[in-house]
């Protein structure tokens, strides 16, 4: 029993690690190097946001980054 327990924790946190390596595939950018446009109405006036990954206006994940 208890190998079972050890192989299905071991087996979990293998492909637990294994997707989320999947998902890092980005790299570091510099602000200068992004497309800045302006932000939604949501958000203050004059804001801006640049689309890292995916899209706002599109189900799923996206990545947006505003700047400081």
């Amino acid at each position: 029993m208890r190998l079972l327990i050890l192989t299905t924790a071991f087996l979990t946190a293998a492909t637990g690690s294994l997707l989320a390596q999947d998902q890092m595939t980005g790299h570091a950018m510099r602000p200068d190097q992004l497309k800045w446009m302006p932000a939604p109405p949501v958000l203050t006036k004059g804001a801006q946001i640049s689309v890292l990954s995916g899209g706002p206006e599109k189900a799923g994940p996206f990545t947006i980054r505003l700047p400081t």
